[in-house]
């Protein structure tokens, strides 16, 4: 969970009127919108920190109150909708016409795309909350609770799983995406390292300290190829390169990214906590820097030949790729409207999940 998810203490019972939308000439053009928020108690701040997950034209996202849901992403029709015994807060993964997602309870389940029958069901112990990551035949998935279990995608075996012990009281659980490269599987640990796992094993082959003090250490942006070392950093401390054989340094940026930076013809672009994006090249020259929001930037992406920022507030930004001007906005109505999982952007449309449990869809 990222460290912004405390800064959303109160939540509006208020309805917003969803559902498909007529288009506009925007570059924002909202098609549809649905809203998943689970009946509303007095006391329960039901704060989402679940994404969508988009394929085959198709639309799949989970609620809180256990609901996997597939619409059609044309025209937001619901295809299927399965109710699991357990809240749904994790992003859910397309590969080989399966959906496979987590639970809060720690149980993971695979279902059949098109049709949401279920072909297995594994319990992993801990909470998960992000998406699971396919290589190769192979499920990896990084919960809360600080394990990492690989198993197998078509069966749900279990081949391992490594168990880190984080020796801090405060940690804001955010996951970072883990990325395979060759032996190895690159993350980013709750404790202030970062560090690679054996995809043979799950054996620690190397780690490596980037940040020592602070009230939150972790890093919790998803590591980046970059040349063939690894782009990895946190919002609070500094981005960095790292040799990705043994983990060692080999250039610090001096510069924070509150946004996995996306890289694109050797140019990176990435938003900061101070609500800045920023383009930098491989060697840390700043080609432009925008302030666009007051607020922190927690995601930042191509799309349509614009760049897309999102601010912890619930504002969406589409700016000149050329000067880092805003050319729209789409604000999802509430400070409290936060966008935690990373939206899903392809070519026919982006899709994203408001920690108010709404899904939206943009074309």
């Amino acid at each position: 969970m990222k460290s912004w998810v405390l800064l959303l203490t109160l939540f509006s019972c208020a309805k917003l009127p969803l559902g498909t939308i007529e288009p506009t000439k925007r570059d924002l053009n909202l098609v549809w919108a649905k809203n998943l928020s689970p009946e509303y108690r007095s006391g329960n701040l039901s704060i989402s920190t679940g994404g969508v997950t988009q394929a085959n034209n198709l639309v799949y996202a989970g609620s809180l109150d256990g609901t996997m849901t597939c619409y059609q992403a044309a025209n937001g029709k619901l295809l299927w909708k399965i109710k699991e015994k357990f809240p749904l807060s994790s992003q859910a993964l397309v590969v080989d016409d399966q959906v496979v997602y987590g639970a809060q309870s720690g149980r993971l389940y695979s279902r059949d795309a098109y049709s949401g029958k279920l072909n297995y069901q594994i319990d992993l112990e801990f909470p998960i909350e992000s998406k699971p990551v396919y290589y190769q035949g192979r499920l990896l998935i990084y919960q809360r609770g600080h394990a990492i279990s690989l198993l197998d995608a078509k069966t749900g075996k279990l081949f391992w799983t490594y168990k880190r012990a984080v020796p801090i009281s405060v940690t804001v659980q955010k996951v970072s995406k883990p990325l395979f490269l060759k032996n190895k599987i690159i993350l980013g640990f709750a404790d202030g390292y970062a560090g690679a796992l054996s995809i043979a094993d799950g054996g620690l082959l190397w780690e490596t300290r980037l940040i020592t003090k602070g009230q939150f250490l972790d890093i919790d942006l998803d590591p980046v190829l970059l040349s063939g070392d690894i782009l990895i950093g946190s919002p609070y401390g500094d981005l960095v390169r790292l040799n990705a054989e043994d983990g060692s340094l080999k250039q610090n940026y001096s510069i924070s990214a509150s946004s996995t930076p996306d890289l694109k013809n050797g140019v990176m672009v990435f938003g900061t906590p101070e609500g800045a994006v920023v383009f930098m090249n491989e060697l840390g020259k700043v080609l432009k820097k925008e302030k666009v929001s007051t607020s922190t930037i927690n995601h930042t992406g191509w799309w349509k030949d614009l760049i897309v920022a999102i601010d912890i507030h619930g504002k969406i930004y589409t700016l000149d790729p050329l000067s880092l001007k805003q050319r729209d906005l789409f604000d999802l109505g509430s400070t409290q409207s936060a966008v935690f999982a990373d939206p899903h952007i392809s070519e026919e449309g982006m899709a994203l999940f408001s920690s108010r449990s709404r899904l939206y869809y943009f074309r």
